[in-house]
């Protein structure tokens, strides 16, 4: 478990150090740069109050996150929350796939699917739109050097009952080169 929360704030660790930056100078800017104008300190306080807040609420849910995560694994049955405690996983990019599971990292938040819940795929620009079985939505995001063929290539090798769409289609089961069942 601790590995996959070193993973994961050093993924977000540039960025929450960047939006806490970004907030201390538009506070700056607001207060030292703009001169004296006290018919504008209202707005200096409310805007800089409002840059520190959310750049402090992100850093909160970027630091919690993991204890999160820990406390949904400890919630799963034996076997599977010893597979994800365990070191047995292959990784491609940055998702590890476990025998039963797929964990990335998605919008600051630990994303853990289980294969058998995932009913389709479909490659989005830059992510992989995964839709589960009761109705869910979720996104795998795809990096630019990586290929989101393989990817889906990998999640459909864990699930052959993954269907995969394309520009809108289903693509059929191939069993043999080009021909199409």
């Amino acid at each position: 478990m601790n590995n996959i929360s070193q993973e994961y704030y050093k993924q977000y660790r540039i960025s929450t150090v960047f939006l806490l930056i970004w907030a201390a100078l538009i506070s700056f800017v607001l207060f030292f740069v703009t001169g004296k104008n006290d018919d504008l300190l209202v707005f200096k306080s409310v805007a800089s109050g409002i840059f520190v807040l959310y750049a402090v609420v992100i850093t909160v849910i970027t630091l919690i996150q993991p204890f999160i995560f820990k406390k949904r694994v400890q919630k799963l049955p034996g076997n599977e929350m010893n597979e994800i405690q365990g070191e047995k996983f292959t990784k491609i990019g940055k998702r590890r796939f476990y025998e039963n599971f797929v964990l990335y990292f998605y919008g600051r938040k630990i994303h853990l699917v289980k294969f058998s819940e995932i009913k389709s795929l479909e490659p989005k620009g830059n992510k992989i739109r995964l839709v589960l079985q009761n109705g869910k939505k979720a996104a795998l995001t795809v990096e630019p050097e990586e290929n989101s063929a393989m990817l889906a290539a990998a999640l459909k090798s864990k699930n052959p009952e993954i269907s995969v769409i394309i520009n809108g289609k289903v693509i059929e089961k191939n069993d043999t080169k080009g021909e199409t069942k």
